[in-house]
């Protein structure tokens, strides 16, 4: 992602930290780090992308994808605004719970 394509996402460096749970969430944060994980690694999957293919397209090492998708880490907002790009995905979908919205 360039520095342009990131200035779009409404962004700016000082909302970029290690655990940015969604504002508008009623999850506790252990949810927020499985519901992230999951939904990174099926929107990986969707895209076409392997572990190693995405962390090359966002020049990050494949240890920060792995622990992404075990929930060892969540992305920092910089982060998660690149992946939302490259997946072509809102942001937000990242912390929605997909299997709950579906059950209801």
């Amino acid at each position: 992602m360039t520095d342009e394509q990131f200035g779009a996402t409404g962004l700016d460096e000082s909302q970029c930290e290690e655990y940015a749970p969604h504002p508008m969430t009623s999850q506790a944060p252990h949810q927020i780090v499985t519901i992230t994980s999951r939904n990174i690694r099926t929107a990986r999957l969707e895209a076409g992308h392997t572990q190693s293919s995405l962390a090359r397209s966002m020049e990050m090492d494949v240890r920060a994808v792995n622990r992404w998708e075990r929930g060892g880490i969540t992305p920092s907002s910089r982060s998660l605004a690149r992946l939302a790009v490259l997946l072509d995905r809102d942001p937000g979908w990242f912390y929605t719970d997909h299997d709950r919205s579906a059950a209801a």
